[in-house]
């Protein structure tokens, strides 16, 4: 899934649970004690449920921007700001 820039964390916890929605995958969410983590799965069920799973892993990393050695440009293909 692409990336999307929220004001809080449960922006980004709705967005994950539509974009799942619109394609058809299951959310599936659990809490950890505070302070407020969390681990998000989709499902895709597939037609025959006799073969094995299939695990892809991701997560969302926030760090401090040094401003002083970021490079900024604008992506020609996407148009999207990109900050290496």
């Amino acid at each position: 899934m692409s990336y999307v820039i929220c004001n809080n964390l449960e922006d980004s916890i709705s967005w994950i649970k539509e974009q799942a929605s619109s394609i058809g995958l299951e959310y599936n969410a659990v809490e950890f004690p505070p302070p407020g983590e969390f681990a998000i799965w989709l499902t895709w069920r597939g037609r025959d449920p006799s073969l094995p799973s299939i695990l892809l892993n991701s997560h969302i990393d926030v760090v401090p921007v040094d401003e002083v050695n970021v490079f900024h440009h604008v992506d020609a293909n996407l148009g999207q700001h990109v900050f290496e």
